[in-house]
């Protein structure tokens, strides 16, 4: 059975929420914890942004779940938008009637400087779009290049544009929003008043939903608040799904745990290498673009070598899980795809085992090699041809020939010249790579090797 969806009359019920919790509060931290669910502190209170494209939705919840002083580990990163709000006051909650579309709104220096935070839960695409009080666009969680699309392109410097509104109008045509809205049946009006004027928080067992109306269901739970029941709901949602992945594969399980292991390398070279702020008995650094708390114990070099050991451990735990998989490894890239249905890059491993990474398109070009690769990572593009960006999560480690010709090939698989079936591969490190004019254009400034590869 699929699972309920949040509503539009589920936003404009939580809106009074989160306005009477929040407007006056400053934002002291935002946070990007499991898939696609923000949260954001404001004070002593926690708000979920969830832009998953199942599972999204928007609501306060308990501080239990979250705490402020805890390390951040490979689940838990700071977003883009932390650095342009962090210590501003929200002042207003605004919700377009009759849409999926929250605006937070945020100020400081008296009103001086303003930013909106246009929350959009509108399915498979639903986004965060910071915009300033010219109504630009400041940074958004998905960037859509005008290469992507021509009537509403999604990037920095540009006009924010909302979604276009919804072909009905449910005050007129209430039978359509009733189809995906499980209590909303007749009478309607009755029910959209007590909705939004007596809302209650009813959590229906048997039928697996949830109602601000009392519907009569039976195994009945009632919330103190909305929020609590979208909480309650949404999380047993997502724990279901994570039950049923653990059961499907037990060696997928601890591959998801150890995949990461280049990660512990990075950050115990960071360490070494001084690359850090220290804060609070905390180092902090930044990895494949997020920002991340390392405790320090003791000297410095004690705690890199804490990471390397891990780095070691997980690296031949993910090789021995491959081995075992056999002809199922396959099945690790395209779990990884279902995971997230928006990710715009290819995950492979080199058969030196290194972590290799390809652009689906332009804005996975932008992101693989802008955010996720480090500036000793390998960079590799077929010359004199458009094409995916490929990134090798090298570091500073040796690179083969072997792990290069597998990632060239990788890079010429994705071009124009692949129907010749052959091509030259250019290969330099990631920090003589620049930005070019427009998103995944990018600049050599020097080149250490080109390689010739043929497809098979």
């Amino acid at each position: 059975m699929k699972h309920q969806k949040f509503s539009e009359i589920d936003a404009l019920i939580v809106k009074r929420e989160i306005a009477d919790a929040l407007i006056g509060k400053k934002l002291k931290s935002i946070l990007m914890k499991a898939q696609r669910e923000f949260v954001f502190r404001l004070d002593k209170n926690y708000l979920l942004v969830s832009v998953h494209p199942t599972r999204y939705r928007i609501h306060l919840i308990d501080h239990s779940g979250v705490s402020p002083t805890q390390p951040v580990s490979s689940d838990v990163h700071f977003v883009p938008f932390e650095e342009h709000l962090k210590g501003f006051t929200l002042v207003d909650v605004r919700v377009k009637k009759w849409d999926r579309l929250v605006y937070l709104i945020f100020s400081r220096d008296r009103g001086l400087r303003t930013y909106v935070l246009a929350v959009e839960l509108t399915g498979k695409h639903s986004n965060l779009i910071l915009v300033d009080e010219e109504g630009k666009i400041v940074d958004s969680f998905i960037k859509i290049p005008p290469s992507r699309s021509t009537v509403r392109p999604v990037i920095p410097g540009i006009e924010y544009t909302p979604p276009p509104p919804k072909p009905f109008d449910p005050q007129k045509d209430v039978e359509k929003l009733a189809k995906y809205i499980p209590w909303f049946t007749p009478p309607y009006g009755e029910k959209v008043y007590l909705a939004l004027n007596e809302p209650r928080a009813i959590y229906c067992g048997e039928a697996d939903i949830y109602t601000p109306v009392d519907i009569g269901c039976g195994a009945k739970r009632e919330f103190e608040s909305y929020s609590a029941l979208l909480d309650f709901y949404f999380g047993k949602i997502r724990e279901g799904a994570a039950s049923r992945k653990e059961k499907e594969d037990p060696i997928l399980r601890q591959l998801e745990k150890v995949k990461d292991y280049e990660k512990y390398r990075i950050i115990g070279e960071k360490l070494l290498a001084g690359d850090f702020e220290e804060h609070d008995g905390k180092a902090l650094l930044k990895v494949e673009g997020e920002l991340i708390e390392v405790p320090i114990k003791g000297k410095i070099s004690e705690t890199a070598e804490e990471y390397f050991k891990k780095y070691r451990r997980y690296k031949r735990g993910y090789e021995k899980l491959l081995k075992k998989l056999g002809k199922k490894a396959e099945k690790v890239e395209s779990a990884s795809k279902e995971e997230d249905v928006y990710e715009p890059f290819e995950k492979f491993v080199s058969p030196g085992g290194f972590l290799v990474y390809r652009g689906k398109n332009a804005r996975g070009n932008e992101y693989i090699t802008f955010h996720l690769a480090s500036p000793e990572d390998y960079f590799l593009h077929v010359e004199d041809s458009p094409g995916s960006h490929v990134i090798i999560k090298s570091g500073r480690a040796d690179v083969g020939d072997e792990d290069l010709e597998f990632a060239a090939r990788l890079a010429l698989e994705r071009s124009k010249k692949s129907q010749d079936m052959k091509g030259t591969v250019l290969v330099t490190r990631k920090k003589y790579v620049k930005r070019g004019e427009n998103p995944g254009q990018v600049l050599l400034i020097k080149i250490l090797k080109t390689i010739e590869v043929r497809l098979k």
